[in-house]
């Protein structure tokens, strides 16, 4: 999967919910605002084959992982 897929992949999956949908090529990042009122950023590391995902709070953290499960794919 390239950065275009997931941009593909996000905007599909979340339609109308997701706002502000961004890409960053040279981070491999996508980002949006979900419902209006959360920042998500996914990312791939095509180094070690790895797919993250998370919720940005403030400038200091990001919540990745939702009622237990982690949002990331390794």
């Amino acid at each position: 999967m390239n950065v275009d897929e997931l941009y593909d992949l996000v905007e599909d999956f979340f339609g109308y919910k997701a706002k502000m949908r961004y890409i960053n090529s040279a981070t491999k990042e996508v980002a949006c605002v979900l419902y209006d009122s959360f920042l998500l950023k996914c990312n791939l590391d095509d180094q070690y084959g790895r797919f993250g995902a998370g919720l940005e709070v403030g400038k200091e953290g990001v919540i990745t992982e939702f009622l237990g499960k982690s949002c990331s794919l390794n």
